[in-house]
């Protein structure tokens, strides 16, 4: 727990971003209405299915760019499933579970997800 501390910073900062992110997108689809929402996945999906594919569609193209660095962390791990859809829902509550790690909150996602 002690080593997964130190990368908090950067997985509540990079969480924080996509929450962003899809949370622009959102209010652009909607006339400026904010939506209250933590969890990434519940964002990705309440974006209407072209906003959708965009982001996919962007995500694809850097996992493709990226495939030997993925390749390289996943090595002696079970291989990563990339598929934007399931790193949202592994790390839907990301920015809230880091962010308050010292509170002893479960995290269950993986580092490599973040990166």
């Amino acid at each position: 727990m002690k080593k997964l501390a130190m990368f908090s910073p950067c997985i509540v900062n990079s969480a924080f971003s996509i929450k962003l992110y899809l949370k622009c997108g959102y209010a652009l689809e909607n006339n400026g209405k904010l939506i209250r929402e933590h969890n990434l996945f519940s964002l990705y999906k309440s974006l209407s299915l072209v906003m959708q594919n965009n982001i996919t569609a962007l995500w694809d193209k850097h996992v493709i760019n990226n495939k030997a660095k993925i390749e390289d962390m996943d090595r002696g791990m079970q291989p990563s499933i990339m598929d934007i859809e399931h790193v949202l829902s592994e790390a839907s509550n990301a920015f809230v579970s880091f962010r308050y790690m010292y509170e002893g909150q479960g995290l269950g996602l993986t580092i490599h997800q973040f990166n």
